[in-house]
């Protein structure tokens, strides 16, 4: 019975609504009038486009599991598993601390303000440090997905990926 309601007052809403201008907007939703602008945004492909400019040349990042490690002076850290999947089938694994995404990060912030100063901004942060859960799994866990996303993102990203500091990071 609310159905029948429902399309009831719904054909009279539209009954309301002069055909004309509804023909207008949604003409207007579909070829919106184009914007001039002086920075045009375009997007190419790097790889195949016979440009000198190197490409994207990692296709998938994880940053998987993780070891808690004991250092003979009692301390102790993390180290997470990283594997990268390259777009020619190679495979580059690595062990890392948070540390060294940190001085990753560093060292990029370094070397892009001289190359790419405008590309700085895309550089996402790091997850935060954490001093009294820092071995809880739930911390963990939110870590890894963030370093992820911070090396998904850099090396995804052809002016990042072809620094050499992540170039060195990775050797």
């Amino acid at each position: 019975m609310s159905r029948r309601k429902s399309r009831s007052s719904s054909a009279t809403l539209n009954s309301a609504i002069p055909r004309s201008i509804l023909q207008q907007n949604i003409l207007h939703a579909v070829a919106p009038e184009p914007i001039e602008s002086a920075h045009q945004i375009t997007l190419e492909d790097a790889v195949s486009s016979g440009t000198s400019k190197p490409g994207v040349w990692a296709m998938r990042v994880w940053v998987g599991d993780y070891t808690i490690v004991k250092t003979q002076l009692g301390s102790e850290y993390v180290a997470w598993n990283i594997l990268v999947e390259t777009l020619d089938g190679a495979t580059i694994r690595k062990i890392k601390r948070y540390s060294e995404f940190c001085d990753l990060r560093s060292s990029l912030l370094e070397e892009l303000e001289q190359s790419e100063p405008r590309s700085i901004p895309t550089l996402p942060q790091l997850p935060p440090k954490a001093m009294i859960s820092r071995f809880r799994p739930d911390f963990l866990e939110k870590r890894r997905e963030g370093l992820e996303y911070f090396l998904t993102c850099v090396l995804l990203n052809p002016v990042f990926a072809n620094t050499d500091s992540v170039r060195r990071w990775l050797a």
